[in-house]
């Protein structure tokens, strides 16, 4: 707990870079779970008292652990997902455009409101040659 608040306590430094000293040296320690621990209290603490220019230079230090690694590797995830939800949707818009010569009022927001199973259901029924009102139907 001593690290945890030591950017908190008076010493030579300011809290930014004592913020990031804590965080290089619970790099140290050897348990994985109270390395964990300790990082996520001082980012926690630090998110209140760092400033924003300071947090470029936090960040460098916490991609080098197991949880920055970890939170690397979920945006990455979280971010190939979007690119697919975005990517479905310009083509379910560009398939009603040429299927139908426009896409009707209103219908977009429906298109980008849906969730990934219901574009594949509009891609299948453009496909199978349905109707714009079956298509607008699955988007209900």
């Amino acid at each position: 707990m001593d690290l945890v608040f030591l950017p908190l306590m008076k010493h030579r430094w300011d809290e930014d870079e004592a913020a990031r000293k804590v965080l290089e040296l619970s790099q140290k320690i050897k348990d994985e779970n109270m390395q964990s621990i300790v990082i996520a209290a001082v980012l926690g603490l630090a998110d209140k008292y760092v400033r924003n220019e300071y947090i470029d230079r936090l960040k460098e230090v916490v991609r080098m652990t197991r949880i920055g690694a970890s939170l690397i590797e979920e945006g990455r995830k979280e971010g190939r997902k979007e690119g697919k939800m975005e990517g479905k949707i310009d083509t379910v818009l560009k398939m009603i455009k040429k299927r139908f010569g426009k896409v009707p009022k209103g219908l977009d927001d429906k298109i980008k409101s849906a969730d990934m199973d219901t574009l594949d259901r509009v891609i299948d029924g453009i496909m199978d040659g349905k109707t714009l009102e079956e298509i607008e139907a699955v988007l209900k």
